[in-house]
């Protein structure tokens, strides 16, 4: 497999300049128990030599933690160029921006007579590393409390602005007397984020006590942070806490449960062992609480030395669904575990998730297109007429001039109405205000302008009569007298509306207002949309069978109601609706009344 800057080649210089006296010129960067040129045994040229050359082997297999791990024993026993070099590459795949940029200054600061090839690409990686790092900026600590960001301690404050990786980022300030302060922060490329700390006095609290059990001078760590060396006293929050020892090499102790009860001191004995396995656990969210065979070790970012074999690891965070898995670490080995938690469906949203939708709807401009599906039941009530069966005979006779004989009746019932079924569809762009996801409550509002289409089939109530007109040998019924001869007579036969199979074809424009009810259950809105609608019109009946075939509807209305559950900000999803429609009569036009239900699509 190919390397970056040929890594083969470096292994060989490198070689060269360890085992052949030409590092003499090398500058040592500031590593955990430096070692320089003149105090190189040969034992340690052999150790260093061994660890970069295993480092090399899980770089090729682009196992970046594990080769990492290599390169910083290897640095650490003899710092070489190339393991400074191939550390910061490492960094860099394993997204640690940050300490990778920190490797790479490293190189050009310490390693000044490297070929002008190598300083290129080294200052080629600082510029693009630049851009992918910003700084946290802690403004208001108490002097001298412990700062850590992302478990990391970096120093007692004031301290200056912390370079940091883009990303979200753990912040804890610690100080005996006071109650831990504890802060996620997002830092994006190039930003100073600032931090304003504010340290709160323990009214209630205990004491911990802890001691090395042979006297040793170790680091201790509480809650993830390292806190001083043994011997150690503070007062602590009442409640429960972890306790890890961290000497030289792979001295330490596991991780140990540490309660704290109020106004006592408890105190704990621990006697440090060679721990020969590594674990990092890296959580999501970053703030996730981490334990380590049934000890709680902290929140967020987690590494400590353990024994080698099986441990438990859990992870939690509120709102998020606990993991627990099994992890067996070999002999000598360095495991990384991502650990990244799904959203429990039925918690509230984090802070971070309600911007994260709230900015979406922002980009979008709380505009989107909808679009239904449905179906429906009509019901057409038409008004009632006198109608009239029978017949009129209008004319003119010689000897009494004009005359009409009116030979109608109203007929019976007086029959009005009818009923269709038939489906639809609208589509329509709506304008929604933001939610504000970030309470917990949604309740929202909606303007909507659209169109569609519905298409029904059914049978009515022609409401006006029909005529026939002729002349009376043709009109007349049987048995009517005739007029006299020469008369001019026209008779008119009129028959009652009946009823008619027909289509009818309604095209509204809908100009509606929503108002949304309901509430966020993790990133999901649930809840009912009420609608109302003005919906003026276009009625087309087919085949022709009135006095109109299409006429216009200028005062349609709608009202609906949508079940929602589980609408995203983002993609669309099909949601239950029912509705009324109603188009008032126009002239001797039918009522429509139009109830259905079927999909709406958000």
């Amino acid at each position: 497999m190919h390397r970056l800057f040929g890594v083969h080649l470096t292994a060989f210089l490198i070689c060269a300049v360890l085992f052949c006296g030409n590092a003499a010129a090398q500058t040592p960067d500031p590593a955990p128990a430096p070692t320089t040129t003149a105090d190189a045994t040969s034992e340690v040229r052999a150790d260093a030599r061994a660890h970069f050359e295993k480092a090399l082997s899980l770089f090729d297999e682009e196992a970046w933690d594990a080769a990492l791990v290599e390169f910083a024993r290897s640095r650490a026993i003899f710092p070489t160029r190339a393991a400074t070099k191939d550390a910061g590459f490492c960094l860099r795949k394993l997204h640690r921006f940050a300490e990778a940029l920190d490797m790479f200054e490293a190189l050009l600061r310490d390693f000044p007579t490297q070929s002008a090839d190598d300083r290129e690409v080294a200052e080629r990686e600082i510029r693009t590393l630049t851009a992918l790092v910003g700084r946290i900026e802690l403004t208001g600590a108490e002097p001298g409390a412990t700062v850590a960001i992302d478990n990391a301690a970096r120093g007692a404050a004031p301290i200056p602005a912390v370079r940091v990786s883009i990303g979200t980022h753990l912040v804890r300030v610690l100080k005996d007397g006071f109650a831990p302060f504890d802060a996620n922060v997002t830092v994006a490329s190039g930003q100073t984020t600032s931090v304003a700390v504010k340290l709160t006095p323990l009214m209630q609290g205990g004491r911990l006590k802890i001691v090395e059990q042979t006297g040793k001078v170790v680091d201790v760590i509480v809650d993830n942070v390292s806190i001083g060396k043994t011997p150690w006293e503070g007062t602590l929050p009442v409640g429960h806490h972890s306790v890890a020892l961290v000497g030289e090499g792979e001295l330490g102790t596991q991780p140990a449960a540490a309660p704290v009860r109020l106004d006592e001191v408890t105190a704990l004995s621990l006697a440090v062992e060679n721990l020969d396995a590594t674990l990092r656990v890296e959580p999501k969210p970053i703030g996730a609480s981490v334990a380590i065979d049934g000890v709680v070790v902290g929140r967020g970012l987690w590494v400590g030395r353990l024994r080698s074999g099986g441990h438990m690891l859990e992870v939690g965070a509120e709102g998020f669904l606990g993991t627990k898995r099994e992890v067996v670490i070999p002999h000598g080995a360095h495991e990384t575990m991502n650990v990244e938690l799904e959203r429990d469906p039925r918690a509230s949203l984090t802070f971070k998730e309600a911007e994260a939708i709230r900015q979406e709807w922002l980009r979008r401009g709380g505009s989107r297109l909808t679009w239904e599906a449905r179906g429906q039941g009509l019901i057409l009530l038409g008004p009632t007429h006198p109608l009239r069966a029978g017949y009129v005979v209008t004319g003119s006779d010689a000897r009494t001039g004009p005359y009409v004989r009116d030979a109608t009746a109203p007929s019976t019932g007086d029959l009005s109405g009818g009923g269709a079924g038939g489906v639809g569809g609208r589509i329509a762009y709506e304008y929604m205000s933001l939610p504000d996801p970030s309470t917990g409550k949604g309740t929202w509002h909606a303007f909507r302008i659209g169109s569609g289409a519905d298409l029904n089939f059914g049978e009515w109530f022609t409401v006006q009569s029909t005529s026939q007109t002729g002349s009376p040998a043709a009109i007349y019924p049987r048995g009517t007298t005739l007029p006299p001869a020469g008369d001019h007579a026209v008779v008119t036969r009129y028959r009652a509306g009946e009823f008619r199979t027909s289509w009818m074809v309604n095209v509204p424009v809908t100009l509606g207002y929503q108002i949304g009810i309901g509430s966020y259950k993790g990133p999901d809105w649930t809840g009912a949309v009420l609608g109302i609608a003005y919906t003026p019109s276009l009625n087309v009946l087919m085949p022709y069978q009135f006095d109109k075939s299409a006429y216009f509807v200028p005062w349609g209305f709608e009202a609906s109601v949508d079940i929602v559950k589980g609408m995203l900000s983002t993609g669309k999803q099909a949601f239950g609706k029912v509705f009324v429609y109603v188009l008032p009569p126009i002239k001797d036009s039918f009522t429509v009344v139009s109830i259905g239900g079927g999909a709406a699509w958000y």
